[in-house]
């Protein structure tokens, strides 16, 4: 209104001397627009204009406003519909644990009230703002969000603003948050004012322009908050504090950040969001006392008018209906006249009659298809167009049909709800009427007699009814009867505490007798005393209050719910607390419990905690189930910061409520608006229990969920590690670090031979080819399956998948023996750079470090030169990437595989993998995506294997099935060879799509890199790239694989002096077999070291063991054991005897490793050992030579290298690395 609207212009035009003030407008002037956040003007934009010209303060008090006027404008911000209830809509079950319903938006506006009610300036730079960053990581739909708008969640400015007039309108909220940092949020307010209430502004976040907010203070001192007047300039501007952490929880009275909570020692103490809520509730008391009043009338107004719209719409459609039926019988009889009574005419006759026939008929509608001229018409066309005009007609006759019957049906329910109302209400009147009745048979029966003689009384429905005498009428027990019983029970209770005193006191011999007597009788009478029993003492002094109540209860209720804090007008009047006073105190209400001991601010705030710890967005894990001793120890902190100021709100209120009382007694307040404003006492809240966090699970609507049996751990979409890879890897590949289509994903899937399905048919044979009901199963049922021969054997299949969506290759890992040497080599020749088969050298088939070096080298080598040509890039130019799961195998250092796999990335030009977090596959592994869609292929192609054609007929029948000896049918699986090749089958029937579908939906790459880096024409690669590396895969000896080097290439002289490449086998036994030698020197040195540190003298058994075991390696002769099945170095962790005729083997070669970078010179003995540095140390001993009689320096081409350790020890003089052509 104008009187507030002068006092908040006072307000508003307060600045500081020492800033400029601006110059008014001259009369008669055109308004100047407000200035749109991130518009260029003079002196820059809207922010800096705000920070340099304003003030910093914001609102504060002016000396010239008087008391009256401060004290009016504190009342009009307290009654501003700022919190106002409005009902959520119902959460899904589902979306219980992915949303958090926090009431930010009007604790947000509530806390402006407060901030512009106070005129203090501490207050004004405390206006908490949650941005988008808290929103998107709460996870907080629109439709939570209570009239805040924010510009971010709409592309149409348009719509924005639409969205804004709604929320207003609709939901009464007093002003709009905006983030001006986006410029047509502003700009849009120019055009398209905001139709509302002249007190409704708009308050618009200056954000800074120059990048995301630190988080520090300082960061946030150009952060300016403004607020607009609807179609008028710039009002008033202050600072606003950001909270960056968005960890926000939801206590009345403001936002408060967890960690300000528990640290309120040295930060903001919890006292002052008590202060302000116990304020604000004081404020907005006053003006709840006529709410419930409102919204019935506005309830009642509502149903009234719903009903007569349904009336309303019934009368409109009856007549509707009324017209087209009668309109669709005329219709119906010209076609029941020209198909039946003239189907003997000739056509021209029959429809000149039918024209004839349609003028005399005066109808609203014409058939579409005919036409008056054309009199020819032929009849079967004619008779066409009238059918289906018939037909629509019809059809429109039946909907009009239903949807009145639906508007009835709608009618007749809001009739019967407002009868059933009405007869609620005629219920209770005729219970008030039985009442009166009652009362006159009982106080005047006899006058009654004699009055019905001379005058008759207006008879009742009940009159009558009751001839017995009626039990005496007790009287209604109010709140001060029952407190003034409790008053007698507590002076009973102190006399029998006193008496106990004096009863149990000793008799004191040496006193005096006259004493003595005189103690025994005041015994005597406190013996009687304690005889009394409290309740039947109350029953005898109040005997029509007491009753047969119980007295206790009522002390137990009269301390629960602060009956000494009431008002004596209301004691005086109501028998019980009602609802809206048990709420304040915190104590059960009528009806379902909705509250505790415990504040209900409090219990808000835990269940908003255990919601963010459940959805995962704090540091405990997904979705971790929540026991008792976590709640006990969360409320029961949140309870003691809550006491630490009950004393300062104890004294506010009681000031509060004396003012209620004052205004009361001056007659400017009824009872029922003092009740309604009246603030109980605060108390100091008990410490809860495991009993209470129990309750509160419960009352709470909290569930525990059986975890499945999967125990396996993933992470959601939106787990911060999950954003951290996506990240990492798109910023390679947007530095140019790593090409867009060469990053290979690959990902094991355990393969088995023949899986069974889990769901069976069952049905009566007796009822075969007859309909029936179907039938429970029987407990006896056969419900055994078919055995199949080799079904559960299993193969562990590595799939791989290029990031530009092309089809990656296979490998498979079978178990040792499962295929013989040959067919492993004919079937790796016939799939060259498509699939690669090996050996997991035990009876398992699961894949080792040591297998997964051999496809990195045999199968993903060859993979990586296709990808390069596929994309015309050649090796050091484009670098690419392996991206992969966290599993052992993958990242394991015990026997230098980690070194092994370096070279490989430095050889191959790729970049080093990073270690993705646990439970990182389900939605950050593109192969993972394929997988569900692979075994549906897999199943498929095995029951075609097996003779299980999906085409029932075409299956064969039984009898024609062989049997074995125990009577079922002869199923067996293909080979492993055949497996593999359904698998490859699979894999390439598999769409394209499919594939650049997995690596977007995993968020590494969008469709724009996708569709600039699509894949090429493979297949053209493929054949040539076979035809150039056909000579690389040729067989060398024992079925052996050459090397795949690039940098370097390990050598064996031959019997006549001159160098062959070894084969890849041996190479990489040899280098894994002098690791590992080296490693367990090395770490048996620093044992050493460490022990000698300890014990000098070398007395103790355990630094002499050490020392043994040095010289024990010292002196160690090394053998490379082959398998003679796999081709591969054995690594059965097992101990085995081996008898060796060394007599029979052949003569010692010489090993080197050539430099294929340089193209020339033999590399030295620290080029073949380098990578492995961290195991054989730096320091070196001058006194020290190493005979490796794998290499050796007596041809005079390279020189002598010493290999010792950083501790100065030692170093191998004897290491013997014996290569021998020995199958084992």
């Amino acid at each position: 209104d104008r009187k507030h609207r002068s006092i908040i212009e006072k307000l508003i035009q307060k600045t500081d001397p020492k800033d400029p003030v601006p110059p008014k407008e001259p009369a008669g002037s055109e308004p100047q627009p407000c200035a749109a956040a991130g518009s260029k003007q003079e002196g820059g934009d809207l922010g800096h204009q705000a920070s340099s010209s304003s003030s910093s303060k914001g609102v504060t008090g002016d000396a010239n406003m008087s008391n009256d006027e401060e004290r009016s404008l504190t009342q009009y911000f307290s009654t501003l519909p700022m919190d106002v209830d409005v009902k959520e809509p119902a959460m899904p079950t589902k979306d219980r644990f992915l949303s958090c319903n926090l009431v930010v938006p009007g604790i947000a506006l509530k806390k402006m009230a407060m901030c512009l009610a106070s005129g203090d300036e501490d207050h004004m730079s405390k206006i908490a703002v949650l941005g988008m960053g808290g929103i998107k990581q709460h996870r907080v739909e629109r439709n939570m969000l209570k009239g805040m708008v924010i510009g971010d969640f709409f592309n149409d400015k348009h719509a924005f603003w639409k969205s804004a007039v709604k929320h207003l309108h609709h939901r009464k909220i007093g002003g709009v948050m905006v983030f001006s940092n986006f410029p047509e949020n502003i700009e849009v307010l120019e055009e398209i004012p905001l139709q509302i209430a002249p007190t409704a502004d708009v308050w618009a976040f200056v954000l800074p322009s120059d990048g995301v907010l630190g988080s520090s203070e300082n960061d946030y001192e150009h952060v300016q908050i403004q607020r607009y007047d609807v179609n008028q300039t710039l009002v008033e501007e202050g600072k606003a504090e950001i909270f960056s952490s968005g960890k926000l929880g939801a206590l009345e009275g403001g936002l408060r950040n967890l960690d300000d909570v528990r640290q309120s020692l040295s930060k903001e103490a919890i006292c002052e969001i008590q202060n302000e809520l116990a304020e604000h509730q004081i404020a907005a008391a006053r003006s709840s006392s006529t709410a419930a009043q409102e919204k019935v009338a506005e309830r009642q107004a509502k149903r009234t008018r719903r009903l007569e719209e349904l009336s309303e719409r019934t009368q409109f459609l009856e007549e509707r209906v009324q017209k087209s039926s009668a309109l669709n019988e005329h219709w119906q009889k010209i076609w029941n006249d020209i198909t039946e009574k003239d189907a003997c005419k000739p056509a021209g006759q029959t429809w000149s009659q039918f024209f004839a026939m349609l003028a005399g008929c005066e109808l609203d509608s014409t058939p579409v298809h005919f036409n008056v001229d054309e009199t020819q018409m032929p009849k079967g066309k004619m008779l066409l167009a009238l059918g289906k005009h018939v037909t629509c007609m019809t059809e429109a006759f039946n909907g009009e049909s239903k949807l009145l019957s639906n508007t009835k049906v709608k009618e007749q329910r809001c009739q019967a709800a407002e009868d059933t109302l009405k007869k609620k209400a005629e219920k209770r009147k005729r219970r008030r009427q039985a009442w009166h009745a009652k009362f006159q048979l009982k106080s005047n029966k006899k006058a009654k007699d004699i009055e019905n003689g001379r005058k008759r009384k207006r008879p009742t429905k009940d009159d009558g009814v009751w001839e017995a005498p009626l039990r005496t009428q007790r009287r209604t027990i109010s709140i001060k009867d029952k407190l003034m019983v409790l008053e007698f029970r507590k002076k009973l209770l102190a006399e029998k505490q006193a008496a106990n005193q004096v009863a149990c006191e000793p008799d004191n011999v040496g006193q005096a007798a006259a004493e003595r007597r005189k103690a025994k009788k005041a015994r005597k009478e406190a013996k009687k005393v304690l005889k009394k029993r409290v309740e039947v003492e109350c029953k005898k002094e109040f005997p029509q209050i007491v009753g047969t109540c119980r007295v206790h209860r009522w002390a137990k209720a009269a301390a629960r719910e602060h009956w000494a804090d009431l008002p004596e007008a209301f004691t005086s009047r109501a028998s019980a607390t009602t609802n809206v006073w048990r709420s304040k105190v915190g104590c059960d209400l009528k009806g379902r419990k909705e509250g505790g001991n415990v504040p209900l601010s409090l219990q808000r705030e835990l269940d908003v905690l255990i919601m963010e710890m459940t959805s995962g967005q704090s540091d405990i894990s997904e979705r971790k189930e929540v026991v008792s001793t976590e709640q006990v120890m969360t409320i029961q902190g949140l309870v003691r910061d809550w006491n630490k100021n009950v004393a300062n709100m104890a004294d506010k209120v009681k000031e509060a409520n004396q003012k209620l009382l004052d205004d009361m007694n001056a007659g400017s307040l009824s009872a029922e608006s003092v009740i309604a404003a009246w603030m109980p006492v605060p108390a100091e809240t008990p410490l809860p229990n495991s009993r209470w966090a129990r309750w509160f699970l419960r009352e709470w609507g909290w569930a525990f969920l059986s975890r499945s049996s999967d125990t396996q751990s993933w992470l959601p979409w939106g787990h911060p590690d999950m954003i951290a890879s996506r990240e990492r890897l798109r910023k390679l590949i947007d530095d140019g670090t790593i090409h867009p289509a060469l990053t290979l994903n690959f990902d094991q899937v355990w393969r088995s031979c023949y899986q069974f399905g889990g769901t069976l048919l069952m049905k009566d044979r007796s009822k075969t080819g007859l309909r029936c009901r179907k039938r429970k199963v029987h407990k006896r049922a056969d419900k055994k399956l078919h055995a199949v021969k080799g079904g559960r054997r299993g193969i562990t299949v590595m799939t791989s998948i290029w990031s530009d969506g092309t089809r990656g290759p296979l490998a498979f890992c079978i178990p040792e023996s499962r295929m013989s040497q040959e067919s492993m080599v004919a079937f790796n020749d016939r799939h060259v750079g498509r699939a690669l088969v090996v050996s997991s050298g035990s009876s398992t088939h699961f894949t080792t470090a040591d297998v997964v070096l051999h496809i990195f080298e045999q199968l993903y080598s060859p993979a990586l030169s296709l990808q390069y040509n596929l994309h015309d890039h050649s090796a050091p130019e484009a670098r690419g990437h392996f991206l992969m799961d966290a599993w052992s195998g993958f990242f394991s250092k015990n026997h230098g595989e980690d070194i092994r796999r370096d070279r490989f990335y430095e050889t191959h030009n790729l970049e080093k993998p990073f270690k993705p977090p646990g439970g990182w596959s389900s939605h950050g592994q593109p192969c993972d995506q394929v997988h569900a869609q692979l075994r549906n292929k897999l199943r498929a192609l095995d029951v075609s294997s097996l003779g299980f054609c999906g085409d029932l007929r075409n299956r064969p029948r039984f009898e024609e099935l062989s049997l074995r000896a125990s009577g079922q049918v002869a199923y067996e699986v293909k080979s492993h060879e055949q497996i593999l090749e359904l698998t490859l089958e699979a894999w390439g029937s598999m769409e394209q799509s499919t594939f650049s579908a997995a690596w977007l939906s995993c968020g590494y790459v969008d469709v724009a890199q996708m569709n600039l880096h699509g894949p090429g024409d493979p297949r053209r690669i493929v054949e040539e790239a076979r035809a150039s590396l056909s000579d690389m895969f040729s067989c060398l000896g024992k079925n052996w694989t050459p090397q795949r080097c690039m940098s370097y290439e390990w050598q064996i002289q031959d019997a006549n002096s001159g160098w062959q490449a070894l084969p890849y086998e041996i190479a990489s036994a040899y280098v894994r077999t002098l690791a590992l030698h080296l490693h367990q020197l090395q770490v048996a040195k620093e044992s050493y070291a460490q022990l000698v540190q300890s014990d000098p003298s070398e007395e103790n058994p355990a630094t002499r063991k050490a020392k043994s075991t040095i010289s024990e390696l010292k002196g160690t002769q090394r053998f490379i054991v082959m398998n003679a099945r796999t081709g591969h170095l054995a690594t059965q962790g097992v101990a085995a005897n081996l008898s060796l005729k060394l007599s029979q083997a052949s003569t010692k070669r010489q090993v080197r490793c050539w430099d294929l970078r340089n193209g020339g010179e033999r590399s030295k003995l620290s080029t073949l050992l380098v990578g492995y540095e961290h195991m054989m140390g730096a320091n070196l001993e001058e006194d020290e030579e190493v005979q490796v009689e794998g290499y050796s320096d007596s041809d005079g081409e390279s020189s002598a290298t010493e290999i010792g350790d950083q501790h100065g020890l030692e170093g191998p003089k004897s290491c013997t690395l014996t290569l021998r052509d020995m199958l084992v």
